[in-house]
């Protein structure tokens, strides 16, 4: 399956241009269909990477870009990343340093700090092999609704 974030938040942001609002997005893959595609890493073999980079540094500023487009007309974009492969967290969220339960150092911020909104982040997701995500994904967006 695709994911096209970058089209969906576009479409979002002509829909709520005229009166501003919040978009929620629950994403469980890297957005790979343009516009805003962005690219799993690579290892040298050509595979995809098995290890996840330490640091991960953004990769486009489209996220950006869309996320100053949407604080223009007061749109808040917030991100329920749950995922149990890699998603560029750094360039879908960037600048706010936050370290995750295995070590993984990740830059947090771009679409939901820029447009005040915020992000959710659950390493690992999996409704049968790990009840606690599903547990705090679940109280979290009872929290947020």
């Amino acid at each position: 399956t695709d994911s096209a974030l970058g089209a969906a938040l576009q479409i979002a942001q002509k829909l709520l241009s005229p009166t501003g609002g919040r978009v929620t997005v629950v994403q469980t893959r890297i957005p790979n269909v343009n516009p805003g595609a962005l690219i799993a890493p690579v290892n040298a073999s050509g595979s995809a990477a098995s290890k996840e980079p330490t640091i991960i540094a953004p990769t486009s500023d489209y996220y950006k870009k869309l996320a100053l487009d949407y604080a223009s007309f007061q749109i808040a974009c917030d991100l329920f990343l749950l995922n149990t492969h890699h998603v560029d967290i750094a360039t879908l969220s960037k600048f706010s340093l936050i370290r995750i339960a295995d070590s993984l150092e990740i830059l947090l911020g771009c679409i939901a700090k820029y447009s005040a909104g915020e992000v959710k982040y659950y390493p690992g997701f999996h409704s049968v092999q790990t009840p606690h995500e599903v547990e705090r994904f679940e109280n979290d967006l009872r929290r947020y609704l």
